[in-house]
């Protein structure tokens, strides 16, 4: 789902078919997707009470994600 779009044609997009729900940034080029940038500031406010594990589990999944990306 798209959530806005910038000035400069950057896309924020929110996966929504994911178990942690990962946002992320796309930023356009001529020629398609330049960059894939993780945007997820409250992911460490999902639940109240969390261990540092989980957080490190929610932080890699993030970052596989934005590797898929941009590939």
């Amino acid at each position: 789902d798209r959530l806005g779009q910038s000035k400069d044609g950057a896309t924020i997009a929110f996966d929504d078919d994911l178990l942690l729900g990962v946002y992320w940034s796309l930023e356009r080029a001529a020629g398609g997707i330049k960059k894939s940038t993780s945007v997820t500031p409250w992911i460490d406010k999902m639940r109240l009470q969390k261990s540092q594990e989980e957080i490190d589990l929610m932080k890699k999944a993030g970052r596989i994600i934005d590797t898929a990306v941009t590939k």
